[in-house]
């Protein structure tokens, strides 16, 4: 589980929401399920619009801060009907709805 804190970055363009959604990619290729925090109101927009969310970052992993991070995933990682194993299985549920996502 890798978590990202966007908290320093009032603006992206373009360029930087691309950036992005390649990190993304790669980390899920490689097995890692991401979640945002902390993420400022126009970078969020800019991730919706070029539906980076939810084609690829479901909004489910998207927290107002940290600490809303930190409560889900204590939740998640003591939930015995399922946990993190849950969380993977939604994340690749969302995948598979966007399988041809930019191709």
């Amino acid at each position: 589980m890798t978590c990202v804190n966007y908290v320093n970055s009032p603006h992206i363009d373009q360029s930087g929401v691309y950036a992005i959604e390649e990190a993304i990619l790669k980390l899920h290729n490689d097995g890692v399920v991401v979640v945002l925090t902390s993420i400022q109101p126009q970078p969020l927009d800019m991730l919706k619009k070029i539906d980076v969310i939810p084609d690829l970052l479901p909004e489910m992993h998207v927290f107002p801060s940290f600490g809303d991070c930190e409560v889900w995933l204590k939740h998640n990682l003591k939930n015995k009907e399922g946990g993190i194993e849950q969380i993977v299985q939604e994340l690749k549920a969302v995948k598979k709805a966007k399988v041809a996502y930019r191709m």
